[in-house]
């Protein structure tokens, strides 16, 4: 429901009680403590307080007492918080303040609950309606849409969560409802706050069935084997006995059109809207194999950062994944979880490296200094993984060194093989690298730009690398820095893509493991901040290791990368940038002034889906890699366009999503000085240039 809130833009802040979410603008609050009920909603100040919090039925009829205090008094306190701040009160009810004698009930009927439950809402429900507060008393039942792992299974989650299993599911045939699917509730509620409606609606489904048919359309809708047993509820043994009741929402169709889904439809909206979280996610540190615990960060649910869609997928349902940030506790490796295999993100890949002069200039410059330091010739064999277009290899055969490229993307194969770039079709790691070693291919230099973190199986790489580096071969390897990550707010750089964020002292530990040895490092200015580290066998005596490494690992302690809170402050610093962004949106739609955006890179689909921007928002951006033109970004389906459209429409800003590349894009998209436009810069905070 926070999801969905934050989608529509809706300034939501949440407490919490015995599962902290880890979502922004979370508090701790015991609704029963009267003091901390008005000392946080004095604080907060807000428009309105939507009242989900309750102890549920079977734990109200073994405890009268805290039903009372949680159900009752509980509402009575924030009763008399929003009486100070003249808050609307938006209170969650239930279809169970009936006894169930009626073949439908309206919200003109008495209320009549036969379990203690059913009593303390009612109750509730009484007092909000005394209060003299603009109030919306909200009854529904059977909440079902997907969950995250700390919530309570509802009926459609538990019925696919058992079925998956192979478990037989028992479901009842005598115990009827109106389930309801949370999009349904969380919409039309937000329509009732909009029109300023007040008093009682019924948000529940618009079909009455039983749990045994219920469960039967879950599996049909899901695809699933129908491995359902129907039963009497008196085989369940509940606490309470359930009644069956049919919630009348004809009111909320009458007076705003709304029409809750049935059953297979919000079930089929359900599937359309899936969040993919595999079953077996590894909760493992990918190095020391600690045990990773909550998120320090936490972006939303998000789709990949480099799928972009076509005109005739833009309406159509997107995987999304949770984008969340683990730092080990043990070894400090900050990384996410591998909600999805890089086989998938990699295969068919948008991304080319030679659409940009600055990269292309720091290849040729990389590829001189290399070249002179380590007297590389036409007998050394250069191994670049994750090759690209051959943005890089190609200027080592202008100068006639051998090399071989490594690229899992076929389509981008196909463009560096024009090259006359001799390229692999294929992942790099151990497998791979035995099979070259089998044709006794070595090399004397190994080159792996900004592709460490893009693999989520770090030992199989390192491996890889040990097994095809020559005895008196070189690696050099860049990786965004961490540190300047966190320093400079790049919280945009973080994407499904980026499994792992490295450290300096990280990077150390994990080629030390493998029996490699870091012996330089340069600090390069690429990507916000980046890492070049050299590593030679341990044993290989020909490069003394260089001190400015032990110089910048304390550097980096100085920093706090060895510090959990380190990690939840950058977290609330994100949010002021999503802040700052949205409030200079909205500054500028209502001067009727346009804005724009230049560049279509994974760091900015990280930013536009976490500020939960759209294209109703910036109507259009602009990229010159011919790949991406025509196409949507995901999440925000916001259109890519070439660059001559900002001829056209003359926009007053032009927001460089592509930030580390500013420089060399506010000198090519000068002319629009011509109309007076402005640039704009997120990172590490806002800039209007």
């Amino acid at each position: 429901m926070l999801e969905f809130l934050r989608e529509k833009k809706v300034n939501v802040e949440y407490t919490y009680y015995s599962n902290n979410i880890n979502i922004e603008n979370g508090h701790y609050l015991d609704i029963r403590n009267k003091d901390d009920v008005l000392k946080l909603i004095r604080k907060i100040k807000p428009t309105v307080v939507f009242h989900t919090s309750a102890l549920m039925m079977d734990e109200c009829e073994l405890d009268h007492d805290l039903a009372d205090s949680i159900n009752v008094q509980g509402v009575s306190n924030i009763i008399s918080a929003c009486k100070e701040t003249t808050s609307k009160i938006v209170y969650v009810s239930t279809s169970v303040v009936f006894n169930g004698d009626k073949s439908e009930y309206f919200e003109t009927d008495n209320v009549t609950p036969t379990t203690y439950y059913g009593i303390t809402k009612g109750k509730a429900e009484n007092l909000i309606k005394k209060s003299g507060l603009n109030y919306l008393i909200l009854r529904t039942d059977a909440l079902y849409d997907w969950t995250e792992s700390w919530h309570k299974e509802n009926s459609v989650t538990r019925a696919l969560n058992t079925i998956k299993a192979g478990k037989s599911l028992r479901e009842v045939t005598d115990w009827y409802n109106t389930p309801t699917y949370v999009s349904d509730f969380v919409s039309a509620t937000l329509r009732l706050i909009e029109k300023n409606k007040e008093g009682i609606y019924h948000l529940s489904g618009s079909e009455y069935i039983n749990r045994y048919d219920w469960s039967l359309l879950v599996a049909k809708i899901f695809g699933l084997e129908k491995n359902i047993e129907p039963i009497n509820s008196t085989e369940l043994n509940l606490q309470v006995k359930r009644v069956n009741i049919n919630l009348n929402n004809k009111k909320l169709f009458e007076e705003l059109g709304i029409r809750m889904k049935n059953v297979k439809d919000g079930l089929q909206s359900m599937l359309d809207n899936k969040i993919i979280i595999p079953t077996k996610i590894n909760s493992q540190c990918r190095f020391c194999n600690f045990t990773l615990k909550e998120p320090c960060i936490d972006l939303g649910v998000t789709p990949l950062s480099n799928s972009y869609l076509k005109f005739n997928q833009v309406k159509k349902p997107e995987k999304k994944y949770p984008l969340q940030v683990f730092v080990c506790e043990k070894c400090f490796l900050v990384q996410l979880k591998e909600y999805v295999s890089n086989e998938e993100i990699f295969h068919d890949y948008s991304y080319l490296s030679s659409y940009s002069k600055s990269w292309l200039d720091h290849a040729k410059n990389y590829v001189n200094m290399v070249t002179k330091r380590f007297n590389l010739n036409k007998k050394s064999l250069v191994i670049e993984i994750a090759s690209n277009d051959g943005y890089l290899l190609q200027y080592f055969l202008q100068k006639k060194i051998p090399v071989i490229g490594i690229e899992p993307s076929s389509n981008i194969v196909k463009i560096s093989r024009r090259k006359g770039i001799s390229t692999i079709a294929d992942f790099f790691g151990e497998k791979l690298a035995k099979s070259m070693t089998s044709k006794n291919t070595f090399a004397d230099l190994i080159i792996a730009n900004n592709v460490f973190a893009h693999d989520p199986d770090i030992h199989d790489f390192v491996k890889g690398i040990k097994l095809i580096l020559k005895p008196t071969g070189i690696a050099t390897i860049e990786v965004p820095s961490l540190l300047k990550l966190i320093e400079k707010n790049e919280f945009d750089t973080i994407y499904h893509e980026h499994f792992s964020y490295f450290s300096l002292d990280i990077l150390k530990k994990i080629f030390s493991y493998h029996n490699l040895s870091i012996f330089d490092i340069d600090e390069l200015p690429t990507h916000g901040g980046s890492l070049r580290i050299y590593v030679k066998h341990k044993n290989n005596k020909q490069f003394v290791i260089n001190p400015k490494i032990n110089y910048l690992i304390k550097k980096e302690n100085k920093g706090g990368l060895h510090k959990l809170k380190t990690f939840y402050s950058f977290n609330r610093k994100i949010k002021n940038i999503k802040t700052e962004l949205n409030e200079f949106l909205k500054k500028t739609k209502n001067s009727k002034k346009t804005i724009v955006c230049y560049g279509a890179p994974a760091k900015g689909n990280t930013l536009l889906n976490y500020c939960n921007i759209t294209s109703n928002d910036i109507p259009y951006t602009v990229d010159k890699n011919p790949i991406k033109q025509n196409l949507f970004l995901p999440g925000s389906h916001i259109p890519i366009k070439h660059p001559n459209e900002i001829i056209k429409t003359k926009p007053d800003y032009l927001l460089i999503l592509p930030w580390n590349l500013s420089k060399e894009i506010m000198e090519e998209m000068s002319f629009i000085r011509k109309w007076n436009g402005k640039f704009v810069i997120l990172i590490p905070n806002l800039k209007i240039l």
